[in-house]
């Protein structure tokens, strides 16, 4: 679980410091700000934290005692920066004109990160006491990353292509179809908190996600029918994506969703779904990092975090403004500490319009 971050000349980011809320994080900011990038480097050291406790292993076994555990970390934060933000070097990632560049993430008051050089090195930089194996604050659960796009219309057949002719793609879309064309967890295996997030999801499509043995995704409705992915509406196939996760990740107390826009495509009654099961997740216990310009969505998640049933979710809202000199976050606990957005303040005019427009002046 991340509890806090200091990105200094990391791509958008000058120097800033993020404050996390356990349950819920609400990123917000028009394109260009940082939202997907902030919600990577989350996914990043989630994993990277969980990977190197889980069984006592990194990634297939124990460094070896002549390369250090801070060697291998650095490897393969470089691996996972290129594969995340589709980086031909590290030196690409470095905000423009700075020599270094340093991001951190803290789980408690154990801190670790890495530094980029502008020779295009890595280093691992450690705070605290952090040691091998990571403390027990990062052992926490799996962690996923939905992007912005669709992925489970993709072609199957595809990956083998790209892969033969060494094509890159992004790793997030790698690793959640990874998970989704993997075995099916039985039902029972899914948390009983959880497994109503499904049954709502379905509700929603009208229909079930099914993946057949070659990895092509259906939805197939109430009715019957099977509907090929590449078919099924781009909202519901939104919705089919967590339907699945749910049924293939063993998501516990700990474990880390990084959501990229989850209004796209959705209408306000999916959207509305869609902020129910953010909040559901995070109710569990599993930390949620959601990146929206979505005024509709702020709202929902908002009003929900008011309601009885969401009380008490420790959640935090950060504003991401673009200026002349780069891009100003604010942040708090609340949707009044984001200040005045430029996106979100064009939705309000944009209602204001309408409304003079209807009554006439």
């Amino acid at each position: 679980m991340i509890t806090k971050m200091h990105v200094k000349n990391f791509t958008v980011f000058e120097d800033e410091t993020f404050e996390f809320g356990r349950n819920l994080n609400v990123i917000v900011g028009v394109n260009g700000t940082g939202k997907t990038h902030l919600l990577k480097l989350a996914y990043l050291f989630a994993r990277l934290g969980w990977e190197a406790h889980s069984d006592g292993q990194y990634r297939g076994g124990s460094p070896p005692a002549e390369r250090p555990w801070e060697e291998v970390f650095a490897v393969r934060a470089s691996d996972d920066l290129r594969g995340l933000f589709m980086a031909r070097s590290e030196r690409e990632l470095t905000r423009w004109g700075a020599a270094v560049a340093e991001v951190c993430a803290w789980a408690e008051a154990d801190g670790i990160g890495f530094a980029l050089r502008s020779g295009g090195t890595v280093e691992t930089m450690i705070h605290s006491d952090f040691s091998y194996p990571p403390p027990n604050a990062w052992l926490d659960g799996e962690t996923v990353l939905v992007p912005a796009s669709d992925v489970l219309s993709r072609d199957p057949g595809l990956r083998p292509v790209l892969k033969r002719y060494a094509v890159r793609e992004e790793q997030t879309t790698e690793a959640l179809l990874d998970i989704v064309q993997g075995a099916p967890l039985k039902r029972e295996h899914v948390r009983p908190e959880l497994r109503q997030i499904v049954t709502e999801m379905h509700a929603r499509m009208g229909g079930k996600p099914e993946v057949d043995p070659d990895g092509n995704v259906f939805i197939v409705t109430d009715e019957g029918h099977r509907v090929a992915a590449s078919m099924a509406a781009q909202g519901h196939l939104r919705l089919a994506t967590i339907a699945l996760l749910l049924t293939r990740l063993t998501l516990d107390a700990g474990s880390v969703i990084c959501w990229d826009e989850p209004e796209a495509n959705m209408n306000p009654a999916l959207m509305t779904a869609a902020c129910k099961a953010i909040l559901d997740f995070a109710r569990a216990g599993i930390q949620m990092f959601v990146a929206t310009h979505s005024l509709f969505m702020l709202r929902e998640l908002h009003m929900l975090t008011k309601s009885p049933v969401y009380e008490g979710l420790d959640t935090r809202y950060v504003g991401l403004h673009r200026t002349d000199s780069g891009v100003h976050v604010t942040q708090g606990r609340e949707d009044v500490d984001l200040g005045e957005l430029a996106m979100l303040d064009e939705e309000l005019r944009q209602s204001d319009r309408y409304m003079d427009l209807e009554n006439g002046r």
